[in-house]
């Protein structure tokens, strides 16, 4: 399946990266690659994530990380709604 991040994920995506770099540049690479390499994962398999209380949105761990990908499958994409640290408080939805 195609994949599309929505400007949500990429804003979530750069702020990842962003707040990473401060900490260690190189692995702030390694860190955004990982994610990205489980992002095409889900294109492969989309139904490997774990329903939410939010009807349609599954969520899938980033292993070796504590990052997680909210993502819907439609019309036959998987759309990455947000990107998130686990240890956050709950996602409260849009922005």
């Amino acid at each position: 399946m195609n994949v599309r991040y929505t400007p949500r994920a990429t804003q979530d995506l750069q702020d990842i990266f962003e707040y990473s770099r401060k900490e260690n540049p190189f692995a702030a690479f390694r860190l955004v690659d990982r994610i990205e390499s489980v992002v095409a994962e889900l294109g492969d398999i989309p139904g490997m994530g774990s329903p939410t209380d939010k009807s349609g949105i599954q969520r899938f761990p980033v292993a070796g990380t504590p990052y997680l990908i909210f993502y819907e499958i439609l019309q036959g994409e998987v759309a990455i709604v947000h990107i998130r640290h686990g240890a956050r408080r709950p996602w409260a939805g849009p922005r």
